[in-house]
């Protein structure tokens, strides 16, 4: 019986995420693809991620170490070179680098990238970001791009129209664990914010303007991106939010607790590639106010509330309608429970599978 074709992930994103999506996905991959009959396997053995713990052993060539942020700059420095090498001490037959090489790898290898969303293209505040020059390139040179929506293939082929016949799209899902019979978290009720902040296309501004325009008995709480800005804490103080507003880290476990109690998550973003935490919100069965922009309507179907607008007023009419109206609510829970079922991480990777197989000419 012939071996599982291997399939090697550099340490790129490993080295650049203590958590987020983009890492979340090839961790999931890596769990998911041995039973699509492919070997997945990770070259990095330094990173700063806190998700490959989780992974058995042979998956990494080299075994894995977790660095301080300071080492795993100099590690990225050696990447290109350190792939190559584990590229011929696993006999990899191809190669799906986790982020956009910021040089070519020297390899001969098919290769597969993952474009998650032309962000930095489209928001004038990434202007001169290395980033959109190492996607270009890895567009330029790639077997097969993989696009996780269809609204960010269609961004992609507005300013890359020859790449068209190797792109794909294939959804990503949600992974948190269930959280059942836990107490709610804090006894107020609460808008749920998950994810960063920092840029303007999130639009948390507008979702913190919105506020006060709620019922006063409603608090927001964010999630991630970071302690609030002096910026953050001075609008939250200029909006007489002192006290109704507040920010938090947690583990998955704890924020399947915070989606399953929340009144409504907001996700007030104005561009987004896929929108993991709409669909882990749905998941959990909690009921999603966001725009119907980007790739939120693929991700959300007829399962969200959508605000007519990013401004604040728009807002906080659509979370007034989720959060007032318990027959909305329980209709948008029910729908979204449905709507997350129709995506997986195995099927996520049996999609996976089915391109590597065709670029390595392997059976299923």
């Amino acid at each position: 019986m012939n071996a599982a074709p291997a399939v090697l992930f550099d340490a790129d994103i490993f080295l650049r995420q203590r958590v987020g999506g983009i890492s979340r996905l090839f961790v999931e991959l890596a769990r998911a693809l041995p039973a699509e009959g492919i070997a997945p396997r990770i070259a990095a053995p330094f990173h700063i991620n806190a998700l490959l713990a989780a992974l058995p052993r042979g998956i990494f060539p080299w075994g894995q170490r977790r660095l301080s942020g300071r080492f795993a700059v100099a590690a990225a420095r050696r990447l290109p070179d350190a792939t190559a090498l584990a590229a011929r001490r696993t006999s990899a037959r191809l190669l799906h680098p986790t982020y956009y090489p910021p040089r070519p790898l020297r390899s001969r290898l098919p290769m597969v990238i993952t474009v998650h969303d032309m962000i930095h293209e489209r928001d004038a505040s990434f202007a001169g970001d290395p980033v959109i020059g190492w996607k270009a390139q890895a567009i330029a040179h790639a077997d097969r791009i993989v696009c996780v929506s269809q609204s960010t293939r269609l961004d992609l082929l507005a300013r890359f129209p020859a790449a068209e016949a190797r792109t794909v799209v294939i959804p990503l899902a949600a992974s948190l664990p269930a959280a059942p019979n836990a107490p709610p978290p804090q006894p107020r009720p609460y808008v749920l914010y998950v994810g960063e902040r920092c840029r303007a296309y999130k639009n948390f501004a507008g979702l913190l303007r919105a506020m006060p325009l709620l019922d006063r008995a409603l608090d927001l709480v964010a999630v991630g991106g970071g302690a609030f800005s002096p910026d953050e804490r001075a609008a939250i103080a200029g909006l007489g939010l002192a006290g109704r507003v507040r920010q938090i880290a947690c583990d998955d476990h704890a924020l399947a607790i915070w989606y399953a109690h929340a009144a409504a998550l907001a996700y007030p973003s104005t561009c987004e590639g896929f929108g993991i935490p709409a669909l882990e919100a749905m998941a959990a069965g909690c009921p999603v106010v966001a725009l119907a922009r980007a790739s939120l309507p693929e991700v959300c179907g007829p399962a969200a509330c959508y605000a007519e607008a990013p401004e604040p007023e728009a807002l906080a009419q659509a979370l007034r309608r989720v959060t007032e109206d318990a027959d909305l609510a329980r209709q948008l829970r029910a729908a979204g429970l449905r709507q997350a079922a129709r995506f997986s991480w195995q099927r996520c990777a049996a999609s996976h599978a089915a391109v590597y197989r065709e670029l390595i000419g392997a059976e299923p």
